[in-house]
């Protein structure tokens, strides 16, 4: 009987070791080695099994829930994939992809790049739209070789001005050659943008390439060079270059208009045109549609500045006033003579006249609007822009 007893214990016992044994080496397994349902990232890429949501070669796009975005483009981003399921416009994928990158979400932007590169391949409707949305997201090689296609396809295409400046920058301007294309490139990324904040960054590196090559005595092959020939005056040598002898000064540093012979002069000729927006209070200069010069400016009280093409037939330097109302004339330089140290006067029109752009005595009126129609310069930036302006350059004011 106590045998019995004993021998029941020793097999119960027995019992319980084996199957505790069992329990704890099957629990083991289970948790050191995944099975490959389980939706862990490293768990599926290890045992080659379904690609969970977050893998990026799965056919089906992560969703906010599976990445764990919360975000305020979340429902949007769910409601433009509903609707591709019904039709798969590139129109709408555009729009995803524009939704995913705002997101900011790596997984997000990741899959705004694969449809981009897909619509951008295809050549379609909306190819040039993709190219230009990787262009504002890539960086290094890959964005100057997006940005190469862009310009080569023209100003029409989405994107050209940034592909332009993005160009400029890869560039620079350190060598003649280099300087040329760089400017045509700014200036085109500049005249491609209404956009204030926008053209700010740009025009200070215009100005800054331009005041080192164009603006100054450095030789340049954009410009023409002068020699002096025995009973030259800089009258003669303007007339015969067809450019003002005030730039001629500005140029060449020349602080009396005594001239040598064999003296070489830099000068530059072509097309002026400038550019004046009443909503930046901005004037630019462009020459043969390069940009040389930019300055804030004032204009008319209650808006009442025209816009539209003007062609400037006066230049004037220390200019007399003639006021409106019928009074005498005032002198340069007599208290009351609002036009400051240059007038530039456009042609008439049948229901605008005496219109121009001019100097002022009252510096802070710049940015506002508070002349009689005028637009107004600082005395200093008139001074500046004088020397390029000839009878015949177009002028265009816009709101």
């Amino acid at each position: 009987m106590r045998r019995g007893f004993i021998l029941l214990i020793v097999i119960a016992a027995g019992w319980w070791g084996i199957t505790r044994w069992y329990s704890v080496d099957r629990g083991y397994e289970s948790t050191s080695t995944p099975s490959t349902t389980e939706t862990t990232e490293d768990s599926t890429v290890a045992n080659g099994g379904d690609a969970s949501p977050e893998d990026p070669n799965s056919d089906r796009p992560s969703t906010a829930k599976d990445v764990g975005y919360q975000g305020i483009h979340a429902e949007l981003i769910e409601q433009l994939r509903g609707q591709l399921d019904v039709d798969a416009h590139e129109g709408t994928r555009i729009r995803l992809a524009q939704t995913l990158l705002a997101s900011e979400h790596p997984r997000f932007i990741g899959e705004a790049f694969g449809i981009l590169n897909q619509i951008e391949k295809s050549g379609g409707e909306l190819s040039a739209t993709a190219r230009a949305l990787l262009l504002r997201q890539t960086t290094g090689t890959d964005q100057i070789r997006i940005a190469q296609q862009v310009v080569s396809e023209g100003s029409k295409v989405a994107g050209y001005g940034l592909a332009c400046l993005v160009m400029a920058d890869s560039i620079g301007f350190e060598t003649n050659a280099t300087a040329v294309k760089s400017w045509e490139y700014l200036s085109d990324a500049y005249s491609s943008s209404d956009e204030i904040e926008w053209r700010a960054p740009i025009r200070q590196k215009l100005r800054d390439l331009v005041d080192f090559w164009v603006l100054s005595r450095r030789p340049f092959s954009e410009a023409g060079i002068a020699t002096v020939v025995n009973g030259d005056s800089l009258s003669a040598i303007s007339k015969r270059c067809n450019v003002s002898v005030d730039s001629l000064r500005f140029l060449n540093q020349l602080k009396s208009d005594v001239i040598h012979p064999g003296q070489k002069l830099k000068f530059l000729s072509g097309t002026i045109t400038v550019d004046i927006d009443k909503s930046d209070y901005w004037l630019d200069v462009f020459l043969d549609g390069r940009w040389i010069q930019g300055f804030p400016i004032g204009h008319g009280k209650d808006d009442c500045t025209p816009v539209g093409a003007f062609k400037v037939d006066l230049v004037q330097k220390e200019p007399m006033w003639q006021p409106r109302d019928g009074r005498a004339p005032i002198a340069y330089g007599v208290k009351g003579n609002p036009l400051g140290e240059r007038w530039i006067g456009f042609e008439d029109k049948p229901s605008i006249a005496g219109i121009g752009i001019h100097g002022t005595s009252e510096p802070e009126s710049i940015g506002s609007m508070e002349s009689e129609g005028c637009i107004r310069l600082r005395n200093d930036d008139v001074v500046l822009v004088y020397p390029w302006m000839r009878v015949g350059s177009q002028v265009r004011i816009r709101d």
